[in-house]
């Protein structure tokens, strides 16, 4: 059956264990991203996996695209400062 023809209420969901997430994806500055959920694994509308930003951090500029992200924090500093626009500086 085609990904896009899965319902999870009847197929169930699929628990991603650690050790089977994927670092061979795009990476920012700053960022330590590991996929459980993204375009290699079927996805076309979400990427969730784990993102690590170590304390201090000063993270390159990224964007999500077309996907939506799912958010919760695990640990630390929960705030986001984002950069001021270069035109606005």
């Amino acid at each position: 059956m085609p990904n896009s023809q899965r319902d999870w209420r009847v197929d169930g969901v699929k628990v991603i264990k650690s050790d089977r997430l994927d670092s061979n994806t795009p990476q920012t500055p700053g960022m330590l991203r590991a996929a459980a959920v993204n375009a290699a694994r079927g996805s076309q509308k979400i990427w969730a996996g784990t993102v690590i930003i170590h304390p201090n951090a000063k993270t390159g500029a990224h964007h999500h695209g077309a996907r939506a992200g799912p958010r919760r924090p695990a640990d630390g500093d929960r705030s986001i400062k984002a950069a001021r626009p270069a035109a606005r500086r």
